[in-house]
């Protein structure tokens, strides 16, 4: 298998803003449907469980933007993806590294064609498994959550607003200051180091 390293960024500061990692997501699956492929992602699903799923929207697409920080379920995918492959279809898939190489293996095992399969993996920092996640969030129950505005009025966040609104806890929705974006301090952090 080829490696290829790429390091860039998206040029529209909304998509920076509703992103992680400068946008290199968003990139990624305006590609993919570019060229006819289906898009397998993660996200937190209604229970806030994190899971890889399908899209095979750019909508959908959007609820896999910004970092988890928890490794995904992927039971559901597997057979789902050899299935998409075998029947000719592009597939991409981002995940971490060990997810990349779980995927690679199992289609091996089931004797899938990859050809059509693109793996991106992410740097990974060491996820933490759901439970760990799960646990943190009992023992730190707040009345609030805070997020930023830009996850006002999406699928998501009214999904946890509906979720939370019987457990007493509000979403508080901070508003968007272009001063205080973390992508846009890393760029600053890094353009001052080049000119050192």
């Amino acid at each position: 298998m080829n490696t290829k390293v790429i390091i860039g960024k998206y040029k529209s500061e909304d998509v920076i803003y509703a992103s992680s990692s400068g946008g290199a997501f968003t990139v990624l699956y305006e590609y993919a449907f570019a060229n006819n492929y289906l898009v397998y992602g993660v996200k937190f699903d209604k229970d806030f469980k994190v899971k890889h799923s399908r899209a095979t929207t750019i909508e959908e697409c959007e609820e896999f933007r910004k970092s988890k920080y928890v490794l995904s379920d992927m039971k559901s995918i597997y057979h789902q993806m050899a299935s998409d492959l075998g029947n000719g279809k592009s597939v991409l898939f981002t995940g971490t590294p060990c997810q990349c190489a779980a995927i690679s293996n199992y289609l091996q095992l089931k004797h899938i064609e990859t050809d059509k399969l693109l793996l991106v993996d992410l740097i990974c920092h060491g996820a933490p498994n759901q439970r760990i996640f799960d646990e943190y969030r009992r023992e730190n129950q707040n009345d609030k959550l805070f997020v930023g505005s830009d996850y006002k009025g999406t699928d998501r966040f009214k999904a946890y607003e509906k979720y939370f609104e019987d457990k007493g806890v509000e979403i508080v929705y901070f508003p968007y200051t272009k001063g205080t974006s973390s992508t846009q301090l890393r760029q600053l952090i890094a353009d001052e180091n080049k000119r050192m």
